[in-house]
């Protein structure tokens, strides 16, 4: 998770998050 100027936590992109997802998964 990202922190913006202020120190609020945002989620991160959904294009990030599905990149990540898929190096995560395991290549069966």
């Amino acid at each position: 998770m990202t922190r913006d100027a202020s120190g609020s936590p945002r989620p991160a992109p959904a294009s990030h998050r599905q990149r990540c997802s898929t190096l995560f998964q395991p290549s069966a």
